[in-house]
């Protein structure tokens, strides 16, 4: 039911990834479904099914259905990459969706668990991910899973007030 990603899953990626954007979008999200935002997010997934950059893109897919769900954690490219003395070498969540009619099936907490597992045989000990407040779905998730809320992110959109 859980496979890594091929380069060869490139095109349902993008169609899983954008379907998330969209419903993040609705929640105050600020990354658009625009055609930059999915060329930075399909170079991620380029990087890490051809080996690149240290990462993972798992599918949720059911027999007979086609991929229903995805999940996108690894190193960051550039100077996002962190190394923390308390966290160790830091995994980005860049993000994990579920198709609106496979929710409420654990699906999310256990491709978070098989992502888990695979983050830590490449070396990783810390897995950063950004939820939004509004996102009460996936902060549910996230903490059944283990992780721990560790700060709020605020922003300021600059000559605004």
């Amino acid at each position: 039911m859980f496979r890594d990603a091929t380069p060869d899953d490139r095109e349902v990626f993008i169609e899983l990834w954008t379907s998330l954007l969209k419903e993040l979008e609705t929640m105050g999200g600020e990354c658009r479904p625009d055609a930059e935002t999915l060329a930075d997010v399909r170079g991620l997934f380029d990087s890490y099914t051809q080996g690149s950059l240290f990462g993972v893109c798992v599918l949720y897919d059911p027999p007979g259905e086609g991929p229903q769900g995805v999940a996108l954690c690894g190193e960051a490219p550039g100077p996002q990459a962190v190394r923390s003395t308390a966290w160790g070498k830091v995994a980005w969540g860049w993000g994990i969706y579920i198709t609106p009619e496979h929710r409420q099936e654990s699906i999310a907490f256990h491709l978070h668990a098989n992502i888990e597992r695979k983050l830590k045989t490449l070396g990783f000990d810390t897995v950063v991910g950004h939820i939004l407040v509004e996102n009460e779905a996936g902060s549910r998730s996230s903490q059944a899973a283990g992780s721990v809320p560790h700060s709020v992110i605020h922003t300021c959109a600059l000559g605004e007030r």
